[in-house]
């Protein structure tokens, strides 16, 4: 089949006996209310309009009444009927998955459609119905359905298959990009980016009828070492009138730091939409030195691997593949592991409800879980799960109750606000709001750990489970987060889901009588030691904990202390008053000079802030041929002064170049471009003495000439040059 881009078109057909100018009229306003159909174009090459949208719930669908062109929708599968014919008594039968055409076929009454396990009959008759506009009845075509969907999940997890991707157009990110907008990304269309690939199957939009609806599916590939794409997972969001599906439940598609967002947009205001793709990469989430069939999957969480560990033995290895063998499709108390019967759960890794073959992932195979974070209550080298005596399973129970139903709902402990540069301490780790996003995401620090957490997200920082409830934005300095955090859950979070639910009971039960080879041995207190001896903002220092070194560092004008605190390492946020530069506060500038003060007989200079605070270098210099302006610094700090002082008052001969003349010793006007004559040359830039001045241009064209009278004092002329002045002369 030929990979052609088809247009989005809409439209929809209308079958009735009446004038052409009536028919005229409807055709216009069915064009302005009808939905929209795009499918796959690897497959279809072509889109179609749906008059109506049904979500199916089920596997199996029975309705009637339905209009020409009618769309069902049950996850990622699409059924339309189209084409009908009440004289023939035929329609064309379309089916969808990922939302892109893969058979249609034009049925008569009672006949079968079946492609692979789906299948469909129709049954097409005449309804009559009102005109409009007119007084008369008209004839259209409806059907009965009865649609089998597939039974078959939606894949969530990675195929071990590899294949040669088909793409009807490849759009590639620069691989020194961390984020790029695409839009006009048609069904077929692949983006690649370093060595992943986003396929975008298909799409759906609707802004007519009384039902509205819209919805994407992605594939997400990666290239292995053979030069072929394996299979990750996908992007599904449905949305049909006020029921919404996402998955993953994020709505974007995350995956070793690589983040790809589908943005709605509409193509004509109020009338038809489609999908444009966010990509973006956060390289602080890669996976480095994982190569082979373990490329895939980052473990955040612990405990993460040990939902994948279905023989109990602390490894993830081929072993297991047998032992989740033997529960595939069952479900409640009847799974088994040897000869204990356990909850079904625990063998579903994927959370997928179902147990089958995607819930063992390739990327763990060879990871360890550590089942001594099981024995967490006694300690006492031995896993016991009854909820009795002083075991395990007991503190499990306690801490559960403790907690429900909150605890339940958010595997975090305590919620607060933070303002920007806020310090909390959370149990023994001290957490920092470091910045708050305008999008929403937040940076925090936890004991030198640093993280950007989206809205909404739960990450694990520097052993701090930390969640990203709400922020307020206004500036930089200004804004708030609302935060939950709890170092206390990872003991009792046996499922890595970030919730503390009865889950984490039956994985406890699946490690039962587990004895370990010996308990996990206490770790050394650590020692805390400051370079600089405390909260030092003038010293660039570091402290010492644990083995880890802890600098001193600036972020913009702030800088971050580290300190010990009842020996463990602590940290303070300081605005620094002058600014931050190389892990110290800068110091307050003061106000320099070169001629010791108020010198009147040496020429100096001083460099300090003026009046208005603006930092500046002057010098002494003649305002006229017997006063003397003097600068000099003020007592303390950056400020300087001036005093206008009268040579001639105070027994000197009078002012020349910057200082006051003695008697009998004169230094008289110099001008260093005097010319003949009158001494005024518009052709060179120059200065002069007593007082001092220098040749400048303004207005384009006008030059001040400074020049020497006969009296020894220096005066100024304006001139204009007949070409233009610059740089204090005329060219």
């Amino acid at each position: 089949m030929a990979k052609t881009r088809a247009n989005r078109n809409t439209g929809i057909k209308w079958e009735f006996i009446s004038a052409f100018a009536a028919f005229f009229i409807v055709l216009m306003i069915g064009l302005s209310v009808n939905p929209s159909f795009t499918g796959l174009a690897t497959y279809s090459g072509s889109y179609s309009s749906c008059s109506e949208i049904i979500d199916a719930t089920s596997s199996t669908f029975s309705t009637q009444s339905l209009t020409n062109g009618a769309c069902i929708i049950q996850n990622d599968k699409i059924v339309k009927v189209s084409e009908m014919n009440y004289i023939s008594r035929t329609a064309k039968i379309h089916f969808y998955e990922k939302y892109s055409l893969v058979a249609e076929e034009r049925k008569s009454n009672y006949e079968v459609m079946q492609h692979d396990d789906f299948k469909a009959t129709i049954y097409v008759y005449r309804a009559s119905e009102k005109h409009p506009y007119f007084p008369w009845s008209i004839y259209t075509p409806k059907a009965y359905v009865n649609i089998e969907f597939p039974k078959t999940p939606i894949p969530t997890s990675q195929n071990p298959s590899t294949i040669n991707v088909l793409c009807n157009n490849i759009r590639n990110m620069l691989s020194t990009k961390t984020s790029e907008a695409f839009t006009d990304v048609f069904p077929g269309d692949c983006i690649t980016y370093k060595d992943y690939l986003i396929l975008k199957t298909g799409e759906f939009a609707s802004r007519g009828g009384t039902i509205l609806g819209e919805g994407i599916y992605l594939e997400l590939w990666k290239k292995q070492s053979d030069g072929k794409y394996g299979y990750v997972k996908p992007l599904m969001y449905k949305k049909v009138g006020t029921s919404v599906v996402r998955l993953p439940a994020s709505g974007i598609l995350e995956y070793e730091g690589l983040n790809v967002e589908p943005k709605l947009r509409e193509l004509i205001v109020g009338y038809n939409k489609v999908f444009d793709l966010v990509v973006s990469y956060d390289v602080t989430k890669s996976v480095p030195g994982i190569t082979g069939e373990e490329q895939g999957i980052s473990v955040e969480h612990p405990l993460e691997a040990c939902r994948y560990d279905y023989d109990a033995d602390g490894k993830v290895a081929v072993a297991d593949i047998s032992a989740l063998a033997q529960n595939i499709g069952k479900t409640g108390n009847t799974c088994k592991l040897g000869t204990r019967t356990l909850r079904c759960t625990v063998f579903d890794g994927n959370r997928d409800g179902v147990i089958n073959n995607d819930d063992l992932p390739n990327a763990f195979i060879g990871k360890e879980c550590p089942i001594s974070n099981f024995d967490y209550g006694d300690g006492n080298g031995k896993i016991e799960s009854t909820i009795s005596g002083n075991n395990d399973g007991y503190f499990w129970d306690q801490r559960y109750k403790q907690g429900a139903p909150n605890y339940e709902r958010d595997c975090v402990g305590g919620i607060f606000t933070l303002a920007v540069r806020e310090s909390k301490d959370v149990g023994s780790k001290t957490l920092n709001l470091i910045e708050v996003g305008s999008q929403g995401d937040i940076n925090v620090d936890v004991d030198g750990d640093e993280e950007i957490i989206g809205s909404g997200s739960i990450k694990t920082v520097g052993g701090l489970i930390v969640k990203n409830v709400a922020r307020t934005y206004s500036t930089i300095q200004s804004s708030t987060a609302t935060i939950m955090a709890d170092n206390n859950c990872l003991n009792y979070d046996l499922d890595a889901d970030y919730k503390l639910t009865i889950n984490d009971l039956y994985m406890l039960q699946k490690y039962d009588g587990k004895v370990l080879v010996q308990a996990p041995p206490l770790p050394p207190t650590p020692t805390c030691t400051d370079s600089d001896n405390g909260i030092e903002y003038g010293v660039n220092g570091y402290v010492r904990y644990s083995n880890i070194y802890y600098n001193d560092v600036c972020s913009r004008d702030y800088l971050r202390e580290y300190y010990c605190n009842s020996g463990v390492v602590a940290s303070d946020y300081h605005a620094c008053e002058n600014g931050c530069e190389y892990g110290i506060c800068k110091s307050a500038p003061t106000c320099v000079e070169n001629d010791g003060g108020r010198t009147y007989n040496t020429k100096g200079m001083v460099t300090g802030t003026d009046a208005s605070g603006a930092w500046k270098t002057v010098t002494d210099y003649c305002s006229s041929s017997s006063v003397l302006k003097e600068y000099y610094c003020a007592t303390t700090g950056s400020r300087y002064s001036y005093i206008l002082h009268d040579c001639i008052a105070h027994g000197f001969a009078g002012c020349s170049n910057g200082i006051c003349i003695t008697s009998g010793t004169t230094t008289g006007c110099t001008d260093t471009d005097a010319g003949t004559g009158d001494g005024i040359n518009y052709n060179e830039k120059g200065t002069v003495t007593n007082p001092d001045g220098e040749d400048s241009c303004y207005s384009g064209k006008w030059l001040r000439e400074y020049y020497c009278q006969t009296d020894g004092t220096s005066t100024s002329k304006a001139y204009v040059c007949p070409g233009s002045c610059s740089n204090g002369k005329c060219v």
